[in-house]
This record gives C-alpha cells, sequence and structure tokens, in this order.
C-alpha cells in the first residue's frame, strides 16, 4: 500500500475511533485536549483526521481510557491484513517496553540476563 494512502486511512481510522470515544465519555474537545496536555489547536486536527498523532500521544489517551494500543488500527477494511498485522506488532513492542521501562533498575538488570541468555541459547545473539 503507498505510504501516504496509509497515512490517509489511519488519520481517517484514528479520527473515528476518537470520535467513539469522545460519544461513549461525553467529554468536550476543550476537556480531551486538556488531559492529555495537547494544545487544542493539535487535538482539534487529529480529532478531525488532520494530523497522525505520535504514538506517545495514542499511548496517553489508551492509558486514559482503557483501550489496548492497537485498538487504533483494528477495523479498517483497506489497511491491508500485513499491514494491519505489521502497525499490531510495532504497539505490541512498543508496550512491552513501557513495561520493562517501568521496572527499577535491578528488575531490569535481571530481565536483560534472561532475556541475552535465552537468546543465546537459540543462536539468536553471539555476545
Amino acid at each position: 500500500m503507498d505510504e501516504s494512502v496509509l497515512e490517509r486511512e489511519l488519520k481517517t481510522l484514528i479520527s473515528k475511533k476518537l470520535k467513539q470515544i469522545r460519544k461513549e465519555n461525553g467529554n468536550s474537545l476543550e476537556k480531551m485536549a486538556e488531559s492529555f496536555d495537547l494544545d487544542y489547536s493539535v487535538f482539534y486536527n487529529i480529532y478531525t483526521g488532520l494530523y497522525l498523532p505520535r504514538l506517545t500521544t495514542l499511548v496517553r489517551i489508551s492509558t486514559a481510557y482503557g483501550v489496548p494500543l492497537d485498538f487504533w488500527v483494528k477495523g479498517s477494511e483497506k489497511i491491508s491484513a500485513r499491514e494491519q498485522e505489521k502497525l499490531q506488532k510495532k504497539f505490541s513492542d512498543f508496550d512491552l517496553l513501557q513495561v520493562f521501562h517501568r521496572l527499577d533498575d535491578d528488575a531490569r538488570v535481571v530481565l536483560s540476563r534472561i532475556l541475552k541468555g535465552y537468546l543465546q541459547r537459540r543462536g539468536k545473539v553471539k555476545l
């Protein structure tokens, strides 16, 4: 799929999902923009499908409304299954990184060692 077509489709899809969330929660655009620490005009342009939001913005919205990150890309007939799979993998990777960064330093070190050992045994990493 052409990159510009994909971008337009994502803008439209995210806009529809934001409208759905707003309808379900009854929030004003101003309140939503403020709660995500976004300038109203930036949020409005995302809401209307003119801007594609940053991933960090989608994370904040997802966290606030309790929706998984892949919520934003599910349900599009125009985005191929392959493209949806790629986007969902990116979101899953991002979710995993968020969890990792919430760990304290000691837990990160232990988890890193476990993962490196696992990959080494599987022949995926040469250390």
